[in-house]
């Protein structure tokens, strides 16, 4: 019975679950040994059991010498003691972490703003690599150049007099990412204004979020605002063209919007019963048959309600603006409308526009937007008085009043009046 209570305290010395499934085990509650207490058991322990017996186990597989009974007393209490002993414990079953050496990754949404490199840095691809390359050149206005650019290596060296900045990354093994090999990274070299890496591209990526909002951004404006960020030249035909790559950005392809049209006239008139949608395209022969739109511009028609606020009556965006265009668009809107002569159509002087309301509707009434003719007079007549003039004439209400403030103007400004003789008083 002392030998089995002596196995039992080795066990659970040694951090062992004590799991007695055999029928003959002894309930230790029900046992009772009086013959012998607790410190005798303690000194027969100590006496006939050998100090290498309780740590043999775990010392021996690492080849340490056995721990003695007298130091393991003084010990025993300690936490700490008792927590090394557990992770050497631990220890001994081997641990799932990987080994070897961790490189840092390039996040795209956070070190592309400022890269860093250093040797063993892991890029995605090759094009991560050398984006974060350009990135680093512009930032730094330095003329990197790529001297080496193939699938499986890309080396960058500085262009400056005497510049020892050097940078070799390489394909990894058996995937498509890119490892930094060597890198040099002092600069001894002066910065340059006009940096190569600075492209259309580079400039529509950096701006496309303001050109959201503001997508006629003046180019002298934009140009000023690129050179006060990033201290580099831009030339006005790149700002151009990020202008038009941003845009393409935020609405897409144009030939992709186009397709859509199809799908866009269905949908007007399911939602829009009694409407007219007409979508004309040509086949083009260098688009390998593919339809391609032909609208270039926009006719409008715009009415007024009864509380006198505008409404769109009908549109079309056709290939040019002349007299053919417009008297397809009036032939429709007359049809759709069932419009008669007794209407007043009001409109710019717009090419071909006078003759195909002529022709289309003979009889009605035909007058120019004053405010678009004083914009076009204005040009080479300056002058308020001429102005206040020309809007009287505009607003009268019967001939004889009209008449008046035209000869008001023949006598305040002769080659004012002479301009407008290319325009009928009808209009």
């Amino acid at each position: 019975m002392n030998l089995m209570k002596m196995r039992m305290r080795i066990k659970v010395r040694m951090g062992i679950e004590l799991r007695d499934t055999s029928e003959e085990s002894t309930d230790l509650e029900e046992f009772v040994d009086s013959e012998i207490d607790e410190s005798e058991d303690d000194m027969y322990y100590d006496t006939n059991v050998a100090a290498t017996i309780e740590w043999q186990g775990l010392f021996a597989a690492k080849g340490k010498a056995p721990v003695h009974s007298q130091t393991r007393k003084e010990n025993e209490n300690d936490l700490s003691y008792a927590e090394a002993q557990f992770d050497e414990l631990v220890s001994l079953h081997g641990s799932d972490e990987e080994s070897g050496p961790q490189y840092s990754q390039l996040n795209m949404n956070v070190d592309m703003a400022d890269p860093k490199f250093k040797v063993g840095m892991i890029f995605a691809t090759r094009n991560q690599f050398k984006a974060a390359v350009k990135e680093h050149a512009i930032r730094t206005l330095k003329p990197i150049k790529f001297i080496k650019n193939d699938s499986q290596k890309v080396r960058a060296v500085c262009q400056g007099k005497k510049c020892s900045w050097v940078l070799l990354g390489s394909r990894m093994p058996g995937s498509k990412s890119f490892q930094v090999k060597t890198y040099v990274p002092t600069h001894n070299c002066e910065r340059v204004f006009h940096n190569k890496h600075v492209t259309a591209k580079w400039v529509s990526k950096k701006y496309v979020e303001t050109l959201r909002s503001n997508p006629s951004w003046h180019v002298k404006s934009f140009k000023d605002q690129v050179q006060q960020d990033h201290k580099v030249g831009v030339s006005r035909a790149q700002l151009y063209k990020a202008q038009a790559l941003a845009l393409e950005m935020i609405e897409g392809d144009m030939e992709k919007q186009y397709a859509k049209l199809p799908d866009y006239c269905e949908k007007l008139r399911r939602t829009n019963p009694d409407t007219t949608v007409i979508l004309k395209t040509i086949e083009d022969d260098e688009s390998g048959g593919r339809q391609r739109p032909l609208q270039r511009l926009m006719h409008i028609v715009v009415g007024v309600d009864g509380n006198n606020q505008s409404y769109v009556v009908s549109y079309a965006l056709v290939e040019a603006e002349n007299k053919s265009s417009w008297k397809w668009f009036m032939e429709i809107l007359v049809e759709d409308l069932h419009i008669g002569n007794n209407f007043t159509f009001i409109s710019v002087k717009q090419k071909g526009l006078i003759a195909a309301v002529a022709e289309v509707v003979p009889y009605a009434e035909h007058r120019f937007c004053i405010r678009h003719f004083y914009n076009n007079f204005k040009e080479t007549n300056k002058g308020l008085h001429l102005k206040e003039i020309l809007f009287s004439a505009a607003k009268a209400t019967y001939v004889a009043q009209f008449n008046f403030h035209m000869q008001e103007l023949q006598e305040a400004d002769e080659e004012a009046m002479t301009s407008l003789n290319d325009h009928p008083p009808v209009h």
